[in-house]
């Protein structure tokens, strides 16, 4: 396979997800390989990858999409999380990644995990000892005890009393205690599966089980469910507290009717959920998630689909495209999906996205009502800040992509920042302290925990100097319009990528603007410091080799700024702000996305060659 970018598939035996996932993915164009990761290792100075994986001993998979990880020691399974982890930091997409498999694999990290997101979750104890285990059963003696790794529901124990719990060695030394949630009704055994992928639930069914164990492999029966209900939205939110791309999430309603989310799996199996969607919910789902693996490979995992042509499904596309676009290049110091940090996740970033676009392109809205509503979507969805900045850039382009006429974006965005009202500040400030970000709080005539006395457009135009997103209301979005748009299309225009271009008007806004995250978090100095190493970069880019020369040294800069807790997210910010002026000055549509991934696909095989 030398020379050939082909996907690869780690499965530990042909079952029936498999060839569907092969299909979807060639059906994209791309060779697929499947092998087991038993076969899996690290080489360093026997191949030229310094890994040894079966096909790919000269060249890294354009992709991995990871059907299973094997039983083993606990020195194979090491290893083989170790190849995921290599394959990570070499810069290949992997749908789950090792952190995730591992976050959700340990069923009590998951727990730890789902109950620091915020989210609904039963309490849950792990301990090495059996005494915190009798006393818990003593207290609350109907506990269900799970194998800390296991699936398909294999292994639970429903236990009465501190007598029924076994030995240790019978659970591999470790007591993992949940306590057991009875049906609503009486006798009426079910839970709910919802499939996650790019930030979104794109499946759901019941599970109708014979008894209180309703895994589909233990005999339930399936039944189609909606798929944009409340358990659907903490599912999204569940698999973002893992750190997952994509993910199968179990959750009970309780006696209170209240929605607790049980686990998250990693690797989840969707035959069972196929079946129980035909004549229900939502037409060939299987279909939906077998595109939806071929996205992950041959997209990078981001999840695209055409922007329509009504105004509000225009702008909530493009706004999704300006996000995940961005999430694909590889931004130094920022989240994206080549490496992660600062604690925060792509699937986060994927989830707040997809919760916030409905929000920013619903008409009848202010600027202001838009942002506040849209922060509050975000704080339900991922539980931290993760997109303010952008949602401060998004909100006023929104309003005017959705304002009537055929005036240029420009023009109706100037209307709009000269119609922002005290009321708009108002509500701007209380979602600003709603999200709390790092080092921002009072600015001079502004304060956003106190009542706002200006308008929205005075207060950005007091902080401009210090701040530069309030610089683009102040200025008329200049940075965006008349350096990143431009430059994206002159990139575009010279044969670059989309994802190439992104980087490139990256580090272009790096070297020439400073990062007010960064002077606010760590002073001036540093900030500078930045600008020259953008500086070097950007001196050193050109369209016909830009990916080749700087894609080493944007992952030397970005391992060096997460290393020290650098995250130059302001940057990223106009980015995405510049992606999405970008396709809303498309005429007369934003183009179709997936025409966007196809020209990536080609410009990146053009580079191969």
């Amino acid at each position: 396979m030398s020379g050939e970018r082909a996907a690869l598939i780690l499965t530990e035996r042909p079952d029936w997800h498999t060839p569907r996932l092969v299909r979807a993915i060639e059906a994209r164009g791309l060779p697929c390989r499947c092998v087991s990761p038993r076969r899996c290792g690290i080489a360093v100075g026997h191949t030229a990858t310094g890994l040894l994986i079966p096909g790919f001993e000269d060249t890294l998979p354009a992709g991995v999409f990871v059907r299973a990880v094997g039983q083993g020691s606990f020195e194979q399974v090491t290893l083989r999380l170790g190849v995921l982890h290599a394959l990570r930091d070499l810069g290949v997409p992997v749908c789950n990644d090792a952190r995730a498999i591992e976050r959700c694999v340990d069923k009590s990290m998951t727990s730890f995990l789902l109950s620091r997101a915020g989210l609904p979750t039963p309490s849950a104890l792990a301990t090495q000892e059996a005494e915190p285990a009798r006393y818990i059963l003593d207290r609350a003696p109907d506990q269900v005890l799970k194998p800390l790794f296991g699936a398909q529901g294999r292994g639970l124990q429903r236990l009465d009393g501190p007598d029924s719990l076994p030995d240790a060695e019978a659970v591999g030394g470790v007591y993992y205690l949940q306590p057991f949630i009875p049906p609503r009704i009486e006798g009426a055994w079910r839970d709910r599966r919802v499939f996650v992928t790019g930030g979104r639930a794109v499946a759901a069914m019941t599970r109708h089980g014979r008894s209180w164990i309703t895994n589909v492999h233990q005999g339930a029966a399936c039944e189609a469910a909606p798929a944009d209900d409340e358990p659907a939205a903490l599912a999204v939110r569940a698999t973002a507290a893992v750190g997952a791309s994509y993910a199968g999430v179990d959750l009970i309603q309780d006696r209170a009717d209240r929605w607790l989310v049980l686990e998250v799996n990693s690797m989840p199996a969707w035959q069972g959920l196929q079946r129980g969607q035909r004549g229900g919910h939502r037409r060939r789902p299987g279909r939906r998630l077998r595109r939806a693996g071929g996205r992950m490979i041959g997209g990078r995992m981001i999840d695209w689909a055409p922007i329509p042509p009504d105004p509000a499904s225009g702008v909530a596309g493009a706004y999704r495209a300006a996000c995940h676009l961005e999430l694909r290049a590889l931004k130094p110091g920022n989240v994206h999906i080549h490496a992660e940090g600062h604690g925060m996740t792509v699937a986060q970033f994927l989830a707040s996205a997809e919760a916030t676009a409905p929000t920013l392109a619903r008409p009848g809205l202010s600027v202001g009502e838009r942002l506040h509503a849209a922060v509050v979507a975000t704080r339900e969805a991922v539980g931290c800040n993760t997109n303010l900045g952008i949602l401060l850039l998004a909100a006023p382009l929104a309003q005017a992509a959705l304002m009537p006429g055929n005036a240029p974006l420009r023009d109706r965005l100037g209307h709009v920042l000269a119609g922002l009202t005290v009321a708009d500040a108002e509500l701007a400030f209380q979602a600003i302290a709603l999200a709390e970000p790092a080092g921002l709080g009072r600015v001079e005539g502004a304060d956003v925990h106190a009542p706002a006395r200006v308008t929205l457009l005075d207060a950005m135009r007091e902080a401009q100097d210090r701040d530069t997103i309030a610089r683009q209301y102040a200025t008329g979005f200049a940075d965006v319009f008349d350096t990143g748009v431009p430059s994206l299309r002159r990139w575009l225009d010279a044969g670059a990528g989309f994802e190439q271009a992104t980087e490139m008007i990256y580090v272009e806004f790096l070297a020439t603007l400073p990062d007010s995250h960064v002077i606010r978090k760590y002073g001036r100095e540093r900030s500078e410091w930045l600008r020259a190493r953008a500086s070097e970069l950007r001196e050193n880019t050109a369209p016909d080799r830009a990916l080749t020369l700087t894609r080493s040294r944007l992952a030397e800069l970005d391992r060096d700024l997460k290393y020290n807790g650098v995250n130059p997210g302001t940057t990223a910010d106009i980015v995405v702000g510049c992606l999405l002026a970008f396709w809303l000055m498309q005429s007369p549509q934003p183009p179709v996305i997936t025409d966007v991934l196809r020209k990536d696909a080609l410009h990146e095989e053009r580079r191969q060659h």
